[in-house]
């Protein structure tokens, strides 16, 4: 070929390269046309132009004809064209036709890998993820090596379609080809097996991720998103209670801190976890983490309404727990970041009442509204007669402690929430509880350094009785049913929703039928209800306990022991009172004895010694005798087990033949250096992770309860409310409404019924009155003038007698 041959055939394949990138068929048809006329043959490569126009016009048919066309004319193609071909039919999703095309390709001793790599990631990304599955593995099978790219969205995909077994096929064949699996390919495998509801199988990959495999390959051990993987595999597993599997994760993320460090994900899934499974102290804590760590990340927790809506959850949660002031906390934070309040969070009972009310007592009662309550309308209208009514019935649940997630409500009978009062009074017995274990541990130095004995005595007396008191009144125990009169028995039975006709032995029956049917469903007994009792504070002895710092006093002395290296000795000396090795069985034997009833009286287990026969009479000197013998023989085996008593620091005899002598905390201490343990280590989760306000919290005394606080926590809960799009019901309201005017505070009054016309709900005109005449009972007659003024604004009727009582004739 001579050079103006060569000028000539580069300036027509100039012109025909170009039409050919921007798809124009004709064009390139019609430089090859005029090739022709001037006498030169097309070759590889002007052939190769007319297939790519063929290729970028998305014409198959056209392409495959060029292609037959070039064989035809004698011309092998080119590399370039079988690939532009085969891509063509990955991107249409002819499998079986691109696998002719790439036998054609090994027919002409080309490279094939590179055709087939296309193809598989054409087929891929047009969403033939079967056809490009099996394409690869009949290549992979072949010999072939595919890119990285072509095996990480295969197995990524495979894994999110639940294709678990194809990913393992891929995997496999990877690592036949030299490339092992990082940490990547291994969270994929773990979506897949948490999906699938197998976090068995999970359990066993992440353990190969952690032990299995080799050290040289840092690539391989599990980052944040593998723990989050597994945490959401154990959270959302059907089968039985996880919570253990997630706290032993969190441990072991602990143990990883700074390489492992947990995200907004990770949090939100704990927060799940915790939720679904009734731990409401942890959920909080960690949602706490959350939102302060993270801001603006509830639309995380929120999942998109998915997976439950955890947020949901964890709102309605709240309520059953009577937790108002940390549920105020979340909506708040909803508020601050645009959320909406979905109508499933609203839903708690049967009875009309909403999170708004709920947790006012008495809580699973219908609101009285004012009115006579047309049954039969009402049923109609919750549709009743066409079938469309809401069910409250049990669903079959092999965990009844887990909240199930459902969609407009619980679709099982919910159970009895707990009420604020309930929640304070729970609260505070724990915190005496704190409050002795913390005297017991520190001693008279707990109260300061000024602190006398005699005040340290008197003040953990007193906590101990206030906690024998408070247990002794917890117990309640239904009255045996041959013991109820016939009014009771009907009070029961109504209060059940049973049928309360008929003589006192129907009665008898029905109430110990409706007893069993209860125990056997795991309910509570009905009680009948209790007359309310408010607790007086002695604010004097509030401050006293205020001053008690409860910021964790076994970590400092671990700190002390351990880290610091101070031994037993110097800490007796510092303080002489602190008890190093008690048990906590020990430090409540005093304050929660058993209450048990001995003759009539309620007494505790320490105080059966000096109980005396109330006739007087003669005890019994066999069964004295055999008492005494027992007790002597288990004296003697005690003695046998019991490891020898440390008084101060020296052991007792030890002439006991094979009694195990405890370590010295120097022994303990030099085992665990053997070991290399890091004793900075010995930290709780709130240091490793920085939650630098849990200890602060910790320190705070729970909330005291009061009817004023209580009316004030409904009104910024249902502003809340109103401010996130929900919709108070009208036994919401008026429950409300009857709270407030428990209390002399007309203001509170005024304002829930403004807010209830607001919401376009009406009361009974005797609601009303009960309103007008708790204002006018303390004075307040601008306030039931107020009242008046709305009702009239409203449109509500005033009777006349109403209007008589407020505004008397002059």
């Amino acid at each position: 070929m001579n050079a103006e041959e060569k000028e000539l055939r580069f300036y027509f394949l100039e012109s025909l390269m170009e039409n050919a990138r921007s798809g124009n068929i004709d064009g390139v048809e019609e430089v090859m046309s005029e090739m022709d006329v001037v006498g030169l043959k097309p070759g590889p490569r002007s052939f190769h132009g007319l297939v790519a126009a063929y290729a970028q016009a998305n014409d198959v048919e056209g392409a495959l004809q060029a292609l037959r066309k070039e064989i035809a004319s004698g011309e092998t193609p080119l590399q370039e064209t079988f690939v532009a071909v085969a891509r063509l039919l990955g991107r249409a999703g002819l499998r079986d036709r691109a696998e002719k095309i790439l036998g054609a390709i090994e027919g002409a001793n080309l490279d094939t890998r590179t055709a087939w790599v296309v193809t598989c990631e054409e087929l891929f990304n047009a969403g033939y993820l079967n056809e490009a599955n099996d394409l690869f593995m009949k290549g992979a099978n072949g010999g072939f090596r595919a890119s990285e790219h072509l095996y990480d969205i295969l197995v990524e995909e495979n894994c999110k379609t639940g294709k678990h077994g194809v990913a393992i096929n891929i995997l496999r064949s990877m690592e036949s080809r030299g490339r092992l699996a990082t940490t990547f390919h291994y969270n994929c495998l773990l979506l897949a097996q948490g999906n699938a509801n197998f976090p068995d199988i999970a359990e066993d990959t992440f353990e190969e991720m952690q032990y299995l495999r080799r050290e040289s390959i840092p690539d391989t051990k599990p980052d944040t998103e593998s723990f989050n993987l597994m945490i959401q595999a154990q959270t959302r597993c059907d089968n039985g209670e996880r919570v253990h599997e997630v706290i032993v994760l969190i441990g072991h993320m602990t143990e990883l801190y700074p390489q492992v460090k947990p995200n907004a994900r990770t949090y939100a899934l704990i927060v799940e976890c915790y939720v679904k499974f009734n731990f409401m102290d942890e959920a909080m804590r960690h949602f706490r983490a959350l939102t302060k760590l993270f801001p603006g990340s509830l639309h995380v927790l929120h999942c998109d309404g998915k997976h439950g809506d955890p947020l949901s959850l964890l709102i309605r949660s709240l309520c059953l727990e009577g937790r108002i002031v940390q549920l105020v906390e979340v909506l708040d934070l909803m508020l601050q970041e645009g959320l909406k309040l979905t109508p499933r969070a609203m839903f708690m009972n049967r009875k009309g009442r909403t999170l708004v009310s709920s947790w006012i007592e008495p809580i699973q009662e219908e609101a009285d509204i004012g009115c006579e309550i047309d049954f039969v309308a009402r049923y109609i209208a919750e549709g009743g007669l066409t079938g469309t009514r809401r069910r409250w019935t049990p669903a079959a649940r092999k965990d009844p402690n887990r909240i199930l997630p459902d969609y407009d409500g619980y679709r099982f009978s919910p159970p009895v929430e707990k009420s604020y009062k309930q929640y304070c009074s729970i609260k505070r017995q724990e915190y005496k509880r704190k409050l002795i274990h913390l005297l017991q541990f520190e001693g008279v130095y707990a109260l300061g350094e000024n602190a006398r004995e005699e005040e340290y005595t008197a003040i953990l007396e007193r906590l101990k009785k206030e906690n024998v008191r408070k247990r002794l009144s917890d117990v309640r125990k239904p009255k045996a049913a041959s013991k109820l009169s016939v009014a009771e028995m009907k009070e029961e039975l109504e209060a059940q929703g049973l049928p309360t006709d008929g003589n006192r032995r129907l009665l008898y029956q029905r109430v110990q039928k409706a007893r069993r049917i209860n125990l056997a469903k795991g309910a509570p007994l009905w009680m009948p209800p209790e007359e309310e009792t408010i607790e007086e504070v002695d604010e004097e002895f509030e401050t006293v306990l205020a001053k008690i710092d409860l910021r964790n006093p076994r970590q400092q002395y671990r700190r002390k022991c351990f880290i610091e290296g101070v031994g037993l000795e110097n800490l007796y000396k510092e303080n002489p009172r602190m008890v190093i090795e008690e048990s906590d069985s020990e430090m409540e034997e005093d304050a929660e004895a058993e209450p048990r009833e001995v003759e009539g009286h309620v007494v505790r287990e320490d105080e059966e010694e000096i109980i005396q026969p109330v006739d007087g009479g003669e005890v019994d000197e066999t069964t004295e005798a055999s008492k005494t013998t027992d007790d002597e023989d288990e004296e003697e085996e005690e003695v046998v087990e019991v490891s020898p008593a440390v008084v101060g620091n020296e052991p007792a005899s030890d002439n006991i033949e094979g009694a195990y002598k405890p370590l010295t905390l120097e022994e303990k201490r030099a085992e665990l250096a053997a070991m290399k343990f890091d004793f900075r280590e010995m930290d709780e989760i709130e240091e490793i992770w920085g939650w630098t306000w849990e200890r602060d919290l910790q320190a705070q005394p729970p909330e005291i309860w009061t009817r004023k606080r209580e009316v004030e926590l409904s009104i910024q809960l249902l502003d809340k409310v109103l401010e996130l799009g929900g919709s108070p019901t009208l036994s919401d309201c008026a429950m409300l409404v009857r709270n407030a005017m428990k209390l002399p505070w007309p203001e509170s009054v005024v304002t829930l019924i403004r807010k209830s016309h607001k919401c376009g709900h009406k009361f009974g005109s005797k609601l009303y009155e009960d309103a007008v005449m708790s204002c006018l009972s303390v004075q307040e007659n601008d306030a039931a003038i107020a009242i008046l003024t709305d009702m009239e604004e409203s449109g509500v009727s005033t009777p006349n007698e109403l209007l008589g009582r407020v505004l008397p004739d002059n």
